[in-house]
């Protein structure tokens, strides 16, 4: 019963990996029709170009030792928390480095990914409720699928935001 419980809790978590990659895509339609706007406006105004380089992420994600270190359900649930804290934080140091004009749908965007991973959180935190408290140990025999999820998790959140970043710098040239 508990890796079964288990197994749902992982998904919650591959869950956040899915909101990335699709948060992504629409971030980088919004910026397009935005820029695809402003960038005939610009064209049009000047003859000189200049390359927009953003800023690398200042963010910190979970480290592989971090994530190596996850024994318990409290354990599991901070470092759910820390990844959707760093994504989020990431995704706001990317709104920040755009033109003001240019932030409006991508501040929409974010405010509707803070709802969907705090409703994902909340979901997490009553799966893991029936199975025990934040004190109670991840068995063996499933915490290597969990702490490969956390990982992989980890690192979907941090494509997505290279493949943002990427897509906004090819937007505002």
């Amino acid at each position: 019963m508990k890796k079964k419980l288990f197994s749902l809790c992982a998904t919650g978590l591959v869950l956040l990996g899915l909101t990335a990659c699709s948060t992504t895509s629409k971030e980088s339609t919004s910026a397009s029709s935005s820029e695809a706007s402003s960038s005939s406006t610009v064209a049009s105004s000047t003859t000189e170009s200049s390359k927009t380089v953003l800023k690398e992420s200042t963010v910190t994600y979970l480290t592989d030792e971090e994530i190596q270190n996850i024994a318990t359900i409290g354990d599991f649930k901070a470092a759910f928390k820390s990844l959707m804290d760093s994504y989020i934080a990431d995704f706001e140091e990317l709104i920040a480095q755009l033109p003001e004009e240019q932030q409006g749908t991508l501040l929409e965007t974010r405010d509707q990914l803070v709802v969907s991973l705090e409703e994902q959180y909340a979901l997490l935190d009553q799966q893991f409720a029936v199975i025990g408290g934040d004190e109670t140990e991840i068995p063996a025999d499933v915490k290597d699928m969990l702490l490969t999820t956390v990982t992989t998790v980890r690192d979907q959140l941090k494509s997505a935001m290279d493949s943002a970043r990427s897509q906004v710098e090819e937007l505002l040239q």
